[in-house]
């Protein structure tokens, strides 16, 4: 299992060895779209072949006996997902508990404490786990707590967030996460800015848009 910080080189791990060697063969579980057509598209730009399947389907076909890794990225996933794709990552996982190759677990905020949580439905046990965690010290993030009274807080947020925006230089974001739906419709209304949920509340407003917006 490896622990690093987002931008910390995780995907050498896989990338590398391809790279000197054409015969090595891997394969890379991405749990999210987006991540996904990123990875792939740093594979091609690598000089990489690689190819988009849908592994289930892989796994159990002769191709997929020819690889001896599997790289799962973001694997904390498999506890914090959207319920619908819960059981299809216990049958992903199962499965590559059954085949002989070498499991390598990839994130980026899998918390200790969970260590075995994480492990278990991948048939992996804590004494036979090689546990590589890199310093997680992130200068360049920072936190501002502001108190304000509950009456005030909706526009106290409003302006924060106006202020801190013309302070942002190029590459810096600011996030913001709400507790419901109709906060996050009301925000992105007043402040034109993307918003991303898992149950988007207007016809057009997709991902993808939602993604141009931040670009």
């Amino acid at each position: 299992m490896i622990t690093m910080k987002m931008g910390g080189g995780k995907n050498m791990l896989w990338m590398v060895p391809s790279v000197m060697d054409e015969e090595v063969k891997s394969i890379v579980v991405c749990p999210f779209v987006v991540l996904l057509e990123e990875q792939y598209s740093k594979a091609i730009t690598a000089g990489l072949r690689c190819h988009n399947y849908s592994l289930q389907n892989l796994l159990v076909s002769p191709l997929g006996k020819m690889f001896s890794k599997v790289f799962i990225d973001e694997f904390h996933d498999i506890l914090n997902c959207h319920p619908n794709c819960t059981i299809k990552w216990k049958v992903l996982a199962k499965q590559f508990s059954k085949m002989n190759m070498q499991i390598a677990l990839l994130s980026a905020t899998a918390p200790p404490h969970c260590l075995e949580l994480f492990i278990k439905p991948f048939g992996i046990k804590v004494s036979d786990l090689t546990n590589v965690r890199s310093s997680m010290n992130r200068p360049e993030i920072r936190i501002h707590v502001v108190s304000v009274e509950p009456i005030t807080v909706r526009e106290s947020l409003n302006h924060l967030v106006r202020a801190l925006k013309g302070h942002l230089v190029d590459k810096e974001c600011i996030f913001m996460f709400f507790s419901s739906q109709g906060n996050v419709e009301l925000f992105t209304t007043q402040n034109k800015c993307a918003s991303y949920h898992s149950n988007l509340f207007e016809a057009g407003n997709t991902e993808a848009y939602n993604l141009d917006l931040w670009d």
